[in-house]
């Protein structure tokens, strides 16, 4: 699951304990959560601040990811499957760790 977010966006930052949660519950399943502030930032040491540090996290200051995906704004996040294949995405912010939720990301390994 890849995760486009900002330190400044109040949603990114919101979502990312609920990003965790659902890494936690759902075994097998990897976030990575890409950062895609322009200026200099400790990504790692903000996700660590907001519960998020076992979340995989890379930077992309280019907004390259943004842009390849066609995302409009932020958070922006993409499922891909194990063969690379993107198959499913959410635009804007989602309760990632509700029941219905992580009942959906279990019932993929199935």
């Amino acid at each position: 699951l890849l995760n486009m977010w900002a330190t400044w966006c109040a949603p990114c930052v919101a979502e990312l304990p609920a990003l965790t949660k659902l890494q936690a519950a759902v075994p097998g399943l990897t976030v990575l959560a890409v950062n895609m502030d322009r200026g200099q930032v400790d990504a790692a040491g903000f996700l660590k601040s907001h519960n998020a540090a076992s979340l995989g996290s890379l930077r992309d200051a280019d907004i390259t990811l943004m842009r390849g995906f066609g995302a409009f704004g932020l958070p922006t996040t993409v499922l891909i499957d194990p063969k690379g294949n993107v198959v499913g995405r959410a635009e804007g912010p989602a309760t990632w760790d509700s029941p219905d939720s992580i009942a959906y990301f279990k019932s993929l390994k199935s």
